[in-house]
């Protein structure tokens, strides 16, 4: 890897943004409630949505080769 890469911290910001490209294309780009008790729920809904959107993309590792006992 580039070396100012590692140095920025560029592939983690990378991810970061993203995240931020795929929720804004799924949801869209701003809130649609007006009360801020409304927006926290709305945007706790939109966060459960994502995490489980990434877990259903999370590959199962197991382990092969191992001696059982």
């Amino acid at each position: 890897m580039v070396q100012w890469r590692q140095d920025a911290g560029y592939h983690r910001r990378s991810l970061a943004e993203h995240a931020m490209y795929r929720q804004e294309q799924l949801f869209g780009e701003a809130v649609a409630s007006r009360l801020f008790e409304s927006q926290m729920n709305e945007i706790h809904a939109r966060i459960a949505a994502m995490n489980q959107m990434t877990d259903l993309e999370m590959p199962i590792a197991v382990r092969v080769g191992e001696a059982v006992s």
